[in-house]
C-alpha cells in the first residue's frame, strides 16, 4: 500500500502577518495601519509552520485596494 501525503495549505496575508500595528484604520495609509513584510517570515517561524503540518503555504497579496489608499508594501 502507497503512503499519502495530505495537502495542507496554509493561506497568509502577508500584509497582515508579522504587522505589530495595531490600528486598522478602515481604508487607511500603509502610515497608519503599518504593513507586514515577507521577511518577517524568518526560518524559526516557517519551521513552526510545517510543525503544525502544513505542507503548503500561499501568500496573498491584498483582499481588496483602495483608489485613496493604494498598497506600497516595501520589503
Amino acid at each position: 500500500m502507497e503512503s499519502q501525503t495530505k495537502t495542507i495549505i496554509y493561506q497568509v496575508f502577508t500584509r497582515l502577518y508579522g504587522n505589530r500595528n495595531t490600528t486598522r484604520k478602515e481604508n487607511g495609509t500603509i502610515a497608519d495601519n503599518g504593513c507586514g513584510k515577507l521577511n518577517d517570515f524568518t526560518p524559526t517561524v516557517l519551521k513552526n509552520i510545517r510543525q503544525m503540518g502544513v505542507s503548503h503555504i500561499w501568500y496573498t497579496h491584498k483582499l481588496r485596494n483602495s483608489p485613496s489608499a493604494p498598497c506600497r508594501c516595501e520589503g
